[in-house]
Parts: structure tokens; C-alpha cells; sequence
């Protein structure tokens, strides 16, 4: 699995980083996300909403309920070199969860965990298109949801040959491989 955390800003944005007039990167200006995602099959697996910088003992926790609610551990667990990440708290919980030791992404390196930043970059892109991100964090949790599911059943992807995540995922029948009906006549039959 991959694991990475973002800033998802609120309504009021974190429209200026500079101090003195830096916002605080917290609730209500914006929330945490944790962003779980299956590597093989692109899947996202599950998320974590929180209104201030998680600790190494929250992002645990949340992995913990995605692994209860799969059923299963994975094997590995690839992050960034964040300190919620590299520190012993989070080598023990995955020690203890029967994990192999966390794998760090290469800065730069094509493919370390440049798959879930195109995860993070598509579900910003998607709440982009609402009038204001929800400062309830339910109302954010049930479009974050929605917009999980809709990539994992509907988003194709080159990497996987046309599949989407959870035909991959659940090994079933790519859609792009079904028969279809083809209107133009003598199109050829083989194409």
C-alpha cells in the first residue's frame, strides 16, 4: 500500500503562505487527509480526515481501521520520509501489524509514490469543482467517498491497460475487453 498525507484547504483556502499572514494550517482553513492506495491495483483503499497535523499514533489508527475493514494487512507500506513515518512509533505498529518494515519513496524517482500524488492531485481536482469544501468534516468525508468510489469503479487507466482499480482489485472482466455494439457499417471486426 501507499500512504501519504495533504492538505485539503476549506472554503477560505489557504489563499497566502507567507508570514505574518500565513492561515494556520488546521481547521477551519483545511483539513488533513491520510490517503491510503493499493499499488498494484491503483485502488484506494481508504482515508483519514484530520482538523489538525496528524500525530504517528492517528495515522496508525487509521490505517488500523482500513486493514479491518479489507480483512487484510499488506505486505509492504511505501511513504515519504515525513516524521509521522519515520519514527519508531510508526515501525512498531507495523511490526506488530505483521507488515514488512515501511519502504521510503525516492525523492524525484519516477514511480515511488508518484502514484498516489496523481491519486491526491485528482481528488483535489474533483472537489475543485464544488462551489466550497465542506467545513463539517462528515459533509467532506461523504464527497471524499464519492469521489473514491467513482475512481475506483469508473476511472480508466493507462498503467493498468484500460482497467479501472477495482476490475483489477476484484480480477474481474475489463469493460474494455466486453463486446460492444458498433454502429458504422464495415468497420472491421477485429479492431
Amino acid at each position: 500500500w501507499l500512504v501519504d498525507l495533504t492538505l485539503v484547504p476549506t472554503g477560505t483556502g489557504l489563499w497566502c503562505s507567507w508570514l505574518p499572514f500565513a492561515l494556520p494550517q488546521r481547521w477551519p482553513f483545511g483539513y488533513w487527509v491520510a490517503v491510503v492506495m493499493d499499488h498494484a491495483s491503483r485502488r484506494a483503499m481508504g482515508l483519514g480526515i484530520f482538523v489538525d497535523r496528524p500525530s504517528s499514533r492517528d495515522v496508525c489508527a487509521c490505517l488500523g481501521r482500513v486493514v479491518c475493514r479489507t480483512g487484510t494487512a499488506p505486505k509492504y507500506i511505501v511513504c515519504d520520509r515525513d516524521s509521522i513515518f519515520d519514527c519508531d512509533a510508526f515501525r512498531r505498529w507495523v511490526k506488530r501489524k505483521g507488515i514488512q518494515p515501511p519502504r521510503y519513496g525516492a525523492v524525484g524517482k519516477h514511480g515511488s509514490i508518484a502514484l498516489i500524488e496523481r491519486l491526491i492531485l485528482t481528488t483535489k481536482q474533483m472537489l475543485r469543482r464544488l462551489p466550497l469544501i465542506p467545513l463539517r468534516r462528515q459533509s467532506l468525508r461523504r464527497e471524499l467517498v464519492a469521489i473514491f468510489d467513482w475512481y475506483n469503479e469508473h476511472r480508466p487507466h493507462t498503467g493498468l491497460a484500460g482497467k479501472t482499480p477495482n476490475e483489477v482489485y476484484r480480477v474481474f472482466r475489463p469493460a474494455n475487453r466486453c463486446p460492444r455494439v458498433e454502429p458504422r457499417k464495415r468497420w472491421p471486426r477485429g479492431s
